[in-house]
């Protein structure tokens, strides 16, 4: 609650991210050259249509790369990780530090689903299975 979260990319990927994180309260900031409207009209998120520059995440208490070029997810992985600062690397399980699971809210109840880095197919296949659970 209250984490400073800088999430670089502003494609799908992120927002699905984004998404998840706002439930939780986390303060985001958005970083990318291009940001779709549909993180842009989220109320209460920081958006900047920039390059990220590494040094502006050492700030951060958590930092989401998810953008298109694996390349940069991995320089920004690499960093976060020599730095001691928690990261997810969309599309690169080893440089992150931890996993974004699909969460279920049942009132106060609230589950956590991984699939440990598996293909999106079997990922969506988990998330529907779990939601067919009786919580």
């Amino acid at each position: 609650d209250g984490k400073k979260v800088i999430v670089v990319g502003g494609g799908k990927a992120a927002l699905r991210k984004i998404n998840s994180l706002l439930y939780f309260g986390a303060k985001i900031a958005v970083i990318a050259p291009k940001v779709c409207d549909d993180i842009k009209a989220i109320k209460g998120i920081n958006v900047h249509e920039s390059n990220v520059a590494l040094d502006i995440l050492q700030n951060a208490d958590i930092v989401v790369a998810a953008t298109r070029r694996a390349d940069i997810n991995a320089k920004i992985g690499t960093y976060c990780n020599d730095r001691g600062i928690m990261v997810n690397v969309s599309d690169n399980k080893e440089l992150s530090s931890f996993l974004f699971p699909g969460v279920i809210v049942r009132g106060d109840l609230v589950v956590g689903v991984t699939t440990g880095g598996m293909r999106s197919s079997q990922e969506r296949w988990g998330h529907t299975r779990s939601w067919q659970m009786s919580i």
